[in-house]
């Protein structure tokens, strides 16, 4: 029987979670609304260069306006074919200045999950600031995945927080908005092995301030390898950090 090692830090890019001390609300002064434009940078030019299997090389222009800009990142997201749902986002690691007037031109290259069905699919290039506010989305491109091959997938409909010391495991939250707990949660999620070979899969998960786009915090940490017999779906749980800051982060 034929055994593969994976890593699976692919899906911190399906869904994140974002992490916040316990607060207590108090009653502040609301601040004054002044608008603004929330950037100068066009994302423009976006092709497919080149494609292999479920892996593309793509190219596009951020053209710079009537001022200079600093600490922008991009980053790439998957859609269905008709953007009802994101599929996968991943974001690129390097922070960059787009002087007034300037282009800067970015050729990266994108992994689709290998998880994913034979089909049509939608990409778009995202630009963002470290405090996660989005400056910039690009127009779509049209992209087609073709079958590849399969290892192991976290079904992430079935994630969902619960407190540590439930042996129970019972929902406490879903992965959406901001978590406020006081007591130790973990994530509960299916995972399943696509194939028909044993697996051992080696989940990583990354720490980013306010969202993927933020500075990342500390290394990549590592939770216990997995071995799953050939098409095995099995429930796994694993500890989420607790954050040590106000400012909220993303898993």
């Amino acid at each position: 029987m034929k055994l593969l090692k994976i890593s699976l830090i692919s899906f911190l890019a399906v869904f994140s979670l974002v992490l916040s001390p316990a607060v207590f609300a108090e009653e502040v002064a609301q601040p004054e609304i002044k608008s603004f434009q929330a950037s100068f940078v066009k994302i423009s030019d976006l092709e497919l260069i080149s494609q292999k299997g479920n892996e593309f090389k793509i190219s596009f222009i951020l053209r710079g306006g009537d001022k200079a800009e600093s600490g922008i990142k991009y980053g790439i997201s998957l859609f269905d074919k008709d953007e009802t749902k994101k599929l996968d986002e991943f974001v690129y690691p390097e922070i960059i200045t787009v002087e007034k007037g300037s282009e800067v031109k970015r050729e990266i290259t994108y992994k689709a999950p290998s998880s994913l069905e034979e089909g049509d699919y939608v990409l778009r290039v995202s630009i963002s600031n470290n405090k996660a506010f989005i400056l910039g989305i690009s127009r779509i491109l049209n992209i087609n995945i073709p079958s590849s091959l399969k290892t192991a997938e976290i079904m992430t409909e079935s994630c969902y927080l619960y407190e540590t010391a439930d042996k129970e495991k019972v929902k406490t939250l879903d992965l959406r908005g901001t978590m406020y707990s006081e007591n130790p949660l973990s994530l509960f999620c299916n995972i399943k092995n696509l194939t028909k070979d044993e697996l051992i899969v080696s989940p990583v998960y990354e720490i980013y301030q306010n969202s993927l786009y933020g500075e990342k915090v500390g290394e990549s940490q590592k939770f216990e390898e997995i071995t799953l017999l050939p098409d095995e779906e099995r429930s796994v749980s694993w500890p989420m950090p607790i954050s040590q800051t106000l400012t909220p982060q993303v898993v």
